[in-house]
């Protein structure tokens, strides 16, 4: 037995190490989350009805295929789009 070496401190300093290394990580992740509180993108009405018109032509064709028995994008409520007015273009601003 004299020329083994035990790997007993060689799993202790890995171990040591993926330890600290874990820390960092959920540190890091635990920062990354703290910036961005309160900075969620608000989803528009009309990317809604895109989002649920693209569900709906998903689920239709599974309905054809017998895949799906309903097609529950249709049973939703989606907010109204607001279109904005248009802009008559008058001399004056045209001249701006």
């Amino acid at each position: 037995m004299g020329g083994r070496r035990s790997l007993g401190p060689t799993f202790r300093a890995t171990e040591k190490e993926r330890r600290t290394t874990r820390r960092a990580h959920l540190d890091a992740n635990a920062a990354l989350r703290e910036g961005r509180k309160g900075k969620r993108k608000i989803t528009s009405a009309a990317t809604m009805h895109r989002i649920n018109a693209t569900l709906s032509s998903f689920l239709g064709s599974g309905i054809k295929r017998g895949d799906c028995m309903t097609n529950w994008a249709t049973m939703v409520e989606l907010p109204p789009i607001k279109r904005l007015k248009a802009l008559v273009w008058m001399p004056e601003r045209v001249a701006e």
